[in-house]
């Protein structure tokens, strides 16, 4: 029904719409386009959840450097933090650590996380994001606090559940991708989240071969 809403909703409007032309005055007829753009955008967002849903179905696994795809991925969203007037705070090992992944999945895995975290920042006091990452035992670490809105008790369990979202008008496949990418590259993430205090979030990777000689 995620596509079967808007879509309804668009018909709803048009016939509306349509059978009240002649009456409806411009300020009226501009509402109703307003809503019609509305659900069009939303329909467009969930047509390119469901694309980058599918788009990863085969992953070519390979040890990756970790700190350079971080360096790259917060770089593209640079604009972004500092506009929110976000204070970034990054910190890599001494010794770089490289994973076992398709670096095109993982670089979307955290791109899912850290907008995630960007958005929950809004309107926030003092905001940051941390990212650390690190090596326990035969895996690779990437942790991402920010001291966002944080994520209700009732939403948790519902988390990497499809279409589950607590962002209004966002299609909730955020971290469905996310755990469908790590769990295809044998890794997981585990998620911690109290209201009004923040979240932090834990991916774990299988340390490149070189690392475990």
């Amino acid at each position: 029904h995620e596509i079967g809403n808007p879509i309804n909703s668009i018909k709803m409007t048009l016939e509306v719409l349509i059978n009240n032309f002649k009456e409806y005055d411009t300020k009226t007829k501009l509402e109703y386009l307003g809503s019609l753009h509305s659900e069009f955008s939303r329909l467009e967002e969930l047509l390119r959840g469901i694309k980058s849903f599918n788009m990863f179905e085969h992953l070519t696994s390979r040890a990756t450097a970790i700190q350079p795809l971080l360096d790259n991925l917060l770089q593209l969203l640079k604009n972004e933090i500092e506009a929110q007037g976000i204070d970034l705070r990054v910190s890599y090992p001494e010794k770089p650590v490289s994973c076992q992944s398709d670096p095109r999945a993982l670089h979307q895995s955290l791109l899912n996380i850290i907008s995630n975290a960007i958005d929950a920042l809004a309107g926030r006091p003092g905001p940051f994001i941390a990212v650390e990452v690190g090596q326990n035992g035969r895996e690779a670490t990437i942790i991402i606090r920010d001291n966002g809105c944080g994520i209700a008790d009732d939403k948790m369990k519902e988390l990497f559940l499809p279409f589950s979202s607590n962002k209004p008008r966002h299609i909730g496949l955020g971290l469905t991708i996310v755990k469908k990418l790590l769990a295809q590259m044998n890794g997981t993430v585990e998620i911690e989240s109290r209201r009004q205090q923040g979240t932090e979030v834990l991916v774990r990777l299988p340390l490149a071969a070189a690392h475990e000689r």
